[in-house]
């Protein structure tokens, strides 16, 4: 009885076509959106001073709810593979979740990474610490379409991800970031050192990424996208 389904990437499009059996030639994708001016606002105040991070240390930071599909503790384990070869890195976890308070927090003090891994809970707002960050990650095992990295292009920062769901849709290798296979810390730990070590590269990678964001990835997109979509169903043709 449904003449389209709407999805937010190529990857759950595909899902839907197997797993519902829908027509794949009625299922649209439409990318998910951000306002731009969201990321007009400056890096949070303080931000390093207030966690004991050096003005000439790295940042690495993620942007997730922390459950167990998001795999932190293999980010935790690549910060730690980076810090024996440099030193100077910090992990910073934007995001609340069923493993954040006891056992992850367990698992960074196993890791004798306390004091360089940081939690800040959940927030209303990540763009202001996201500009903080050096590198951005996404390691989990599965994603739709990942807000998170939208984020991280908004704000101009390379990307580091797992080659999953819609993340190849977003981050394309060598040019806003880098994808590597689940669970392989040391594919990601060497990923995101070389990123770190390269000031130009880091600067590149977070321009394109800016670029793919504002022509691919903004609200004003993604709503002319839909009303694109509602008018070829309701008027049997696509809207000019």
């Amino acid at each position: 009885f449904v003449d389209r389904i709407a999805v937010n990437s190529q990857a759950v499009k595909k899902n839907v076509a197997v797993m519902e059996g829908y027509p794949a030639d009625r299922i649209e994708v439409l990318h998910n959106g951000m306002n731009g001016n969201r990321f007009e606002s400056e890096k949070e105040p303080g931000f390093r001073e207030r966690l004991g991070i050096g003005s000439g240390d790295y940042i690495v930071g993620m942007v997730s709810n922390l459950y167990a599909v998001k795999r932190p503790e293999d980010l935790i384990n690549a910060i730690s593979l980076i810090r024996r070869k440099i030193g100077h890195v910090h992990l910073v976890l934007v995001g609340g979740g069923p493993i954040e308070i006891e056992p992850l927090k367990e698992f960074v003090s196993r890791a004798g990474m306390t004091g360089n891994v940081h939690f800040m809970g959940r927030v209303s707002d990540a763009i202001p610490i996201i500009k903080h960050f050096d590198v951005c990650v996404s390691c989990s095992d599965s994603e739709g379409l990942s807000n998170s990295i939208i984020e991280y292009m908004g704000c101009a920062k390379p990307v580091v991800c797992t080659g999953v769901g819609g993340n190849p849709e977003l981050v394309t290798e060598g040019e806003n970031g880098y994808l590597v296979s689940v669970g392989d810390v040391k594919a990601l730990a060497q990923k995101i050192q070389e990123t770190l070590q390269n000031k130009s590269l880091r600067f590149m990678l977070g321009q394109n990424g800016r670029k793919r964001f504002l022509s691919e990835f903004t609200s004003d997109r993604m709503a002319s996208a839909h009303m694109d979509m509602y008018d070829e169903v309701l008027n049997g043709c696509p809207r000019q």
